[in-house]
């Protein structure tokens, strides 16, 4: 497929968002994790829309789709927004979604993305389910994406032209905690140390589970700040 989409082609997936987003307006477009689809984002979306943003929730088959094909999706989905700034917004393995998008269709590179718990260093967990014939299923097609560092983990490839936060969880309740022993501090699936990103321009640690940051008002309020201003207030 031609990487040029235009902007003008419509996509078939994707779900709720603001339909009246005019032509100009910065839109957001949330990428939900494995194991989830897109209504899962709707409490995010509804936050990011009282703080000014409009966004747009993608929902793709996490336990079907591979990365290069989710990317490619998400693009066509992207393309079929107003022509208009676009800023991403990747729950854990959607944050990788996004990441391979940005590395893929470089004319997204110029928003700002915020990664939500995201392991740029690959996962324990991850590991730990491939390792087991009968549990390697649940990692759908993403065993070596989830299991290794992320290709963008340790260099600028992105350099100025995008605007890349990292949000890690540090309260450690969840499903990892169940399948192997995590680092402190973790989010109770993905330790800190996972998330691991030297070209974030900004980081910030809340005290969240995994799958608390799609309900967490704080993460909300940090995510609706860095796409705004390009940063996060205080001192880490």
């Amino acid at each position: 497929m031609d990487r040029r989409h235009s902007r003008r082609r419509r996509s078939a997936q994707g779900v709720g968002g603001d339909p009246g987003a005019a032509p100009g307006v910065a839109v957001v477009i949330l990428v939900h994790g494995l194991w989830m689809r897109g209504w899962v984002l709707g409490l995010l979306r509804r936050r990011l829309a009282r703080c000014g943003l409009a966004a747009r929730v993608f929902s793709y088959p996490s336990l079907q789709e591979p990365l290069d094909a989710a990317a490619e999706h998400l693009a066509q989905f992207a393309a079929g927004l107003p022509d208009c700034p676009l800023h991403f917004v990747g729950h854990s393995l959607g944050g990788l979604v996004v990441l391979r998008l940005l590395r893929d269709y470089p004319e997204y590179r110029n928003g700002r993305v915020v990664l939500l718990g995201t392991p740029m260093q690959g996962s324990r967990v991850a590991r730990r389910l491939a390792h087991a014939p009968w549990l390697r299923a649940l990692l759908g097609p993403h065993a070596d994406a989830l299991t290794r560092p992320a290709p963008q983990a340790d260099t600028d490839w992105i350099g100025d032209e995008a605007s890349v936060a990292m949000i890690a969880g540090t309260r450690p309740v969840g499903i990892g905690r169940l399948v192997t022993r995590l680092p402190r501090p973790n989010d109770g699936t993905v330790a800190v140390a996972e998330t691991a990103f030297p070209s974030a321009h900004a980081r910030r640690l809340l005290p969240i589970t995994h799958t608390g940051m799609l309900l967490s008002r704080e993460a909300a309020r940090c995510i609706c700040e860095f796409l705004r201003h390009g940063r996060f207030s205080g001192v880490e």
